[in-house]
């Protein structure tokens, strides 16, 4: 293994980093794949060796590659190996690569294909379809098309051009586990474009990287919260939305955010035990313990979404209930129900008649307002607001007495409504 300089021999186009910590089996994989598969052009891979044991394989390079080998001090995080990589390169592409992929054979033109596409000068980092990614990088998810735009892309073999990176900020080594959305999100609004390559494959092991640099905490929920928090914080909560769900990704920690906060805030205005409650479309929970769950599924059953149902009561709710008698309901509550129903009003006017004078109606349902056209769910027929379903609310008879717009960062809204 030698180390070179800083100069790069031949004007190399590109410096690979790769961030490793005392992972020497798959190491040894990844700098044999990539350098094997070179050609065309003359290149560096600089590994990052976060303050490990200096247990670095010696592969010998069948190209052009020089191999420069950084020792650091101790452990700075995937995000801060990257950026003393960073500090040390000077070439005017780098790809930040894992020490955990393998470039295949039948990939081993990577390099060319992914500088080729720079000639755009719109264009800030570019990605391969792997295996063991998330969003429209994932092979089960791609489009047909040779080259497709994509809103963020994942760090594990991403090709950036560097005068965009310093152009806006570099990395952010506060964001462990966010950082390539981070970057994502910050060339994209400074205008430059993100692509994913189609017919570039990259095999990814998948989370070997971070456990081995973070540990135990990687992808943890815990560390998930904080980072979705940070990058909200940073970024604001409807672009980093728009970010994550235009690809697909359900943007699962802030639904299930949203779903702890609402149960509370459903559960504050439902009627006192002892009280007859109705939870329409109850699914696998029950907003409060003595309510009755309706459903088109009975008790214990396994629904299409591997939940077990909580319904007493299997019913259409989306249809006229009999089962039901006039002013018999001192609470009605429907979380993400109505959002599916393709009128909602008659809905609202069946389960008006349902409760009593006095009864409350509470609705829970994500905010347009900030989804915005982004498709959380395929079977979601409306995008409803504050204010439409206000209105629709009281086309069917019934008041607004409360209204709740903060439930987790105001991804979706928790409305109130009385029987006169």
């Amino acid at each position: 293994m030698s180390l070179v300089s800083r100069q790069h021999a031949d004007n190399a186009p590109l410096d690979v980093i790769m961030v490793t910590y005392d992972n020497p089996l798959y190491l040894a994989g990844s700098m044999k794949s990539i350098l094997a598969t070179w050609t065309w052009y003359p290149f560096r891979l600089i590994v990052v060796n976060n303050g490990a044991p200096e247990n670095i394989p010696s592969v010998a390079p069948d190209s052009q590659a020089q191999i420069v080998v950084l020792h650091q001090k101790s452990n700075l995080g995937w995000e801060g190996g990257l950026k003393a990589g960073l500090e040390f390169s000077d070439a005017p592409f780098v790809l930040f690569a894992n020490d955990d992929i393998v470039v295949p054979n039948a990939s081993r033109y990577w390099a060319r294909n992914l500088l080729w596409p720079f000639r755009n000068r719109q264009l800030g980092a570019i990605g391969p379809t792997s295996n063991f990614v998330a969003g429209l990088q994932n092979i089960s998810m791609q489009p047909t098309y040779q080259y497709f735009p994509v809103t963020y892309l994942i760090g594990f073999f991403m090709m950036v051009r560097r005068s965009a990176l310093d152009e806006v900020g570099g990395i952010d080594c506060g964001l462990p586990g966010g950082d390539d959305i981070d970057l994502s999100m910050r060339l994209r609004q400074a205008g430059y474009t993100l692509m994913v390559r189609n017919d570039l494959f990259i095999f990814h092991h998948g989370e070997v990287t971070g456990r081995a640099v973070h540990g135990d905490k990687w992808n943890s929920t815990d560390m998930s919260e904080r980072t979705n928090n940070a990058l909200i914080a940073k970024h604001g909560l409807k672009p980093w939305f728009h970010t994550l769900g235009s690809q697909g990704e359900p943007t699962t920690w802030a639904l299930h955010n949203v779903t702890q906060r609402e149960n509370e805030t459903c559960a504050g205005w439902v009627s006192p035990e002892g009280t007859r409650v109705l939870d329409m479309g109850c699914g696998e929970r029950l907003t409060v313990p003595w309510a009755i769950g309706v459903d088109q599924y009975f008790e214990g059953d396994v629904t299409p979404w591997r939940h077990k149902s909580k319904a007493q009561i299997v019913a259409d709710i989306f249809r006229p209930m009999p089962m039901f008698e006039d002013d018999s309901a001192d609470c009605i509550v429907g979380r993400h129900v109505l959002e599916h129903c393709i009128d909602i009003v008659t809905v609202l006017r069946e389960w008006t008649r349902i409760l009593k004078s006095g009864g409350k109606l509470v609705v829970a349902s994500p905010n347009e307002e900030i989804v915005d056209g982004v498709p959380l769910d395929v079977t979601h027929l409306h995008g409803l607001t504050p204010n439409s379903m206000r209105t629709m609310a009281e086309a069917a008879g019934l008041r607004q007495v409360a209204y709740t717009p903060d439930c987790g960062n105001q991804l979706s809204f928790v409305s109130v409504y009385e029987k006169p």
